[in-house]
């Protein structure tokens, strides 16, 4: 059986401190050999991916900013693929040389909620509140890859920006009662109701049509956003963080999973080595 492969980037295939993919170069290429499509689900946004994909020597498809955007190449295969779906997306926008599904709500409206939430006495400080020069320092990226950082259409990544922590909760509930939900990656983002998981089933039905055949699955990240994508998939790699201890409520989270594992790494070399093994020879 075919494989599709999903995966997060930043702190997965990319490390979470320099964001190199080099260690993980080899396995690339053999997935290009193999011929087994490689899809990212990322945090990021589609100018970002664009940028970073292109420099592994991928492309379309792939899911941006936690699903809230599933981009696929503006071919005609694609196109009937996507028009097949029985369940068809309720959004189909051109976007220049791609196809975009759009699953999350538009930039604007989580702007204003934004606003609404500081009027309730949040102290929250988004990408759109800061520079490119604030977000490289925030992130650890470069002025060029922030400036495409803060380019978001689907979701609002943030900071709480208070010498006092506000109590999770009520931000939850407060997030919840105006229709968005919270997750967390190296940031906090606010967002509509899609996740990975959603844009994963999606792209992996659209992938079998696409090449007419099953595809077993495996998805690898690292952080609570990743986990509907996790869960959804035949096969999840957790990737440890830096200091090497997954967090323990992630791995129970996934501990339900039949054939969950964790990488014997962080980022890109633990991502290679689980890849590696389960590709086999």
């Amino acid at each position: 059986m075919k494989a599709l492969v999903v995966t997060d980037l930043d702190g997965s295939l990319l490390d979470s401190r320099d964001y190199s993919f080099e260690p993980a170069r080899r396995v690339l290429d053999d997935l290009a050999q193999r011929g087994i499509p490689l899809v990212a689900c990322s945090s990021k946004t589609c100018a970002e991916m664009r940028a970073v994909l292109a420099e592994m020597g991928l492309g379309a498809p792939f899911a941006a900013e936690n699903g809230g955007g599933v981009f696929f190449p503006a071919t005609e295969p694609w196109r009937r693929v996507l028009e097949s779906l029985e369940a068809r997306p309720a959004f189909i926008e051109e976007r220049d040389d791609l196809l975009l599904v759009r699953r999350g709500p538009r930039y604007r409206d989580i702007l204003e909620a934004m606003d609404r939430l500081r009027a309730q006495g949040f102290a929250l400080r988004g990408f759109a509140d800061m520079s490119a020069e604030e977000v490289a320092a925030r992130t650890g990226l470069s002025v060029p890859a922030a400036r495409l950082a803060r380019r978001r259409e689907f979701d609002e990544c943030f900071v709480v920006d208070s010498p006092t922590q506000p109590d999770d909760s009520a931000l939850e509930q407060a997030v919840r009662a105006l229709g968005y939900r919270l997750t967390r990656g190296s940031l906090l983002h606010l967002l509509g109701h899609q996740d990975k998981g959603q844009a994963f089933r999606l792209l992996h039905t659209a992938c079998e049509r696409f090449f007419g055949t099953a595809l077993r699955t495996i998805a690898l990240g690292d952080g609570y956003n990743d986990l509907p994508m996790l869960l959804a998939a035949d096969t999840a790699v957790l990737i440890p963080p830096p200091n090497g201890e997954p967090d323990p409520d992630l791995a129970r989270a996934l501990a339900s999973h039949p054939h969950a594992i964790t990488a014997s790494a962080p980022g890109p070399a633990g991502w290679a080595d689980a890849l590696s093994a389960w590709l086999g020879p």
